[in-house]
């Protein structure tokens, strides 16, 4: 059975109080995530984003963890576990975007390193030659 008093108050605020705004402040980092997303904020704002709201989530799983064993909650060994699923998940998730991060620079890098490269030193060549036989052609 649930103690009353633990439940409804933990370090002196209503628990309920605590959880519902913990909740809200995780819809609003979902909803800045998703605005990030949609509006092509670029992959270091919607990074940001997504550790924000991974670590006000995992703020959020320990305190409710605290209260639930505080308050001698039976279900706090399934919640526990689905936390960390969850966490397990995200964390997966996070780490594939800051590997794609990278290695999209890497594409982008070699691509540059590539085309770049051979424009620069072989197409654009001709016109350097031209502008080379120009300038000796000044001084004849």
């Amino acid at each position: 059975m649930l103690d009353l008093v633990d439940l409804y108050h933990l370090q002196g605020a209503p628990i309920k109080e605590i959880v519902d705004s913990q909740h809200s402040e995780i819809k609003r980092k979902q909803q800045n995530l998703r605005t990030a997303i949609v509006e092509g904020m670029g992959m270091d704002q919607i990074i940001a984003c997504a550790n924000d709201l991974f670590d006000t989530t995992l703020e959020h799983f320990k305190s409710e963890e605290d209260a639930m064993d505080a308050s001698k909650f039976e279900g706090v060994t399934m919640q526990k576990l689905m936390h960390a699923k969850l966490t397990k998940s995200v964390k997966m998730i996070s780490s594939n975007l800051e590997c794609r991060k990278v290695g999209i620079a890497m594409e982008l890098m070699k691509s540059f390193n590539e085309n770049l490269t051979y424009h620069l030193e072989i197409e654009d060549g001709a016109f350097g030659h031209e502008l080379n036989s120009a300038e000796l052609s000044k001084h004849d």
